[in-house]
């Protein structure tokens, strides 16, 4: 017995299907599940309070004084992106 395989259209440009093109809205309340509640100033203003700036001391190890440093640069970060978003 002879099996007859199918054989299928093969498309010579790559091209989206029309199911896959549709246009689709997304709510913040939808991008919040991926990214996270939206920062806002009330954040902000805790984040300096728990890490307020501190100046380094003679007896800080090196790895200390880079961890806060990397804690201030982060809250700039955060400050500068969300001026920028105003």
């Amino acid at each position: 017995m002879k099996v007859k395989l199918l054989s299928f259209s093969r498309l010579s440009v790559l091209e989206c299907l029309p199911s896959l093109n549709t246009a689709m809205s997304t709510s913040h309340n939808m991008l919040e599940a991926i990214y996270g509640p939206q920062f806002d100033n009330h954040l902000l203003d805790e984040l300096q309070e728990v890490f307020p700036p501190r100046d380094p001391t003679p007896t800080d190890t090196v790895s200390l004084i880079m961890y806060t440093a990397g804690q201030q640069s982060v809250i700039d970060w955060l400050t500068k992106r969300m001026e920028n978003e105003r």
